[in-house]
């Protein structure tokens, strides 16, 4: 799946250490799940290209981003 590059944990740190107030849960379940949405889009996407390389990796990894946007949406409240 995606890059592990901890930028989440990164910004929130430079955010609170520069005062701002760190945002809910509901919020940071929310903006997670539209990522993996767009993720989603740009594996379908590619299997619009004429000429698709690695033809079998976009239709799952796609289903994989969709299947971890639903489980974020589901924890909010």
């Amino acid at each position: 799946m995606a890059r592990n590059t901890a930028i989440g944990p990164t910004l929130l740190g430079h955010m609170q250490s520069a005062g701002f107030v760190q945002p809910g849960a509901d919020l940071m379940a929310a903006y997670i799940a539209d990522r993996c949405l767009t993720r989603a889009r740009l594996c379908i996407d590619h299997l619009r290209e004429s000429e698709v390389r690695k033809p079998r990796k976009w239709a799952p990894l796609s289903r994989r981003y969709i299947a971890q946007a639903k489980r974020r949406l589901a924890d909010i409240e």
